[in-house]
């Protein structure tokens, strides 16, 4: 079998303003402030975020027929991994054997590292094309990608509910009081701000859910090392279960240091990409928890590289997956499926939604879990005349 054409595109679709509120890293309370076209600043937050739900897609064909779909996590900037794949990595792709799966993400790895490019967009644009590849194998060999990853330590993957979309915080409230009722034992909002602003709403959560059910907290990395460290004794006190990227992430001392004063675990993982750089959080002890990203940190092939790493050093994955839609999703629940140190999953309702209306199978989610695609491949396919609508030009 061979790869006899390798296409790219950008997705946007829009999204309501209000969605932003609460969920994808953004506090309810925050401002907004337009930059540039439809990339705007977000209160106190240092990113910038888009008023739309961006992605970038990769479609494989080969000559018998076989189509994979992948996908990177591209939330801004789609077109610039999507260029990646279509002027560089396409050559390296067209007449190769897709179930060379392996040789193929060495070929791509080794192909700009020597001038620097060893991460970011090259590994963003490198991630889609390797869940494409494997959706093919999976196609090809008639076999979910969960299986051709050595099998499910978990059929029904736990996961938790990210983000509490409303306007307030009794809103809030109400919301992760809805979700727990739907079987939802665990939840992250996203903080980060004043100090007792940040207290309050965990407070107000704890005193509102079920004593078994997980608070995390999700920093957004806006925290100093003093601050983390004093807030971090009174999420302790309060249970958090962890404490995701509370400092800069270059920052693998102040982690460290964080990690070894603190009972709550440390969670951190979703802005590196290669194995390489997972390694260097692994030797500094900065992490309890690692979060690679299936459409940021090498695909598939990437993710199992950096779990296998994890687990010889009994560290747990909590797999990120933020804004993406299907093929995204799906490559993130089959690894999160076949890897034995999974914590949980990261599950965005809304995100979901929109995944509905491009696919014509639905992810099954019921008492906080979600189960895995038995279909060969992926086990998704999309309704391409919607998908259509979509496609940056």
């Amino acid at each position: 079998m061979k790869i006899t054409e390798v296409q790219a595109f950008a997705v946007k679709i829009p999204r309501n303003a209000e969605e932003l509120a609460g969920g994808a890293g953004v506090v309810a309370t925050s401002g907004t402030t337009a930059v540039t076209g439809q990339y705007m600043r977000i209160g106190h937050y240092r990113p910038l975020f888009s008023s739309d739900i961006e992605t970038m897609m990769v479609r494989i064909e080969t000559d018998e027929g076989i189509v994979g779909w992948g996908e990177a996590q591209a939330p801004v900037l789609p077109e610039v991994p999507r260029f990646i794949v279509e002027r560089y990595f396409r050559g390296l792709l067209l007449g190769a054997d897709p179930m060379d799966s392996g040789v193929l993400w060495q070929r791509m790895y080794d192909s700009n590292r020597d001038r620097g490019q060893a991460s970011g967009f090259m590994l963003d644009a490198m991630s889609a094309v390797d869940v494409a590849l494997w959706d093919i194998k999976g196609k090809a060999l008639g076999l979910p990608v969960y299986q051709l990853l050595g099998g499910a330590f978990h059929p029904e993957v736990p996961v938790y509910l990210s983000g509490l979309v409303a306007p307030s915080l009794a809103a809030r409230v109400e919301v992760a009081r809805t979700a727990e009722a739907r079987g939802f034992r665990a939840f992250k909002v996203f903080l980060g701000g004043e100090f007792q602003d940040d207290l309050d709403e965990v407070t107000a959560l704890r005193d509102a859910l079920h004593p078994d059910s997980r608070i995390m907290v999700d920093a957004h990395w806006m925290y100093s090392r003093r601050t983390a460290q004093e807030i971090g004794l009174k999420y302790q006190e309060l249970g958090v279960h962890w404490l995701e990227a509370p400092l800069i992430p270059e920052d693998l001392d102040g982690y460290r240091e964080l990690a070894g004063m603190l009972r709550l675990q440390i969670a951190m993982g979703e802005c590196e990409r290669s194995p390489a750089q997972f390694a260097n959080v692994l030797n500094s002890r900065a992490a309890d928890i690692l979060q690679p990203d299936v459409g940021r940190a090498g695909g598939i092939t990437g993710v199992m590289r950096i779990a296998a790493m994890a687990a010889e050093r009994q560290v747990n994955i909590a797999p990120h997956c933020g804004v993406g839609l299907g093929a995204y999703a799906a490559a993130g629940l089959h690894v999160a499926a076949a890897i034995p140190n999974l914590e949980l999953l990261e599950y965005q309702p809304e995100m979901h939604a929109c995944i509905d209306r491009l696919i014509h199978e639905r992810f099954d989610v019921h008492d906080g879990h979600l189960s895995v695609p038995d279909r060969p491949g992926l086990g998704i396919t999309y309704d391409e005349a919607e998908l259509a609508r979509y496609l940056d030009a």
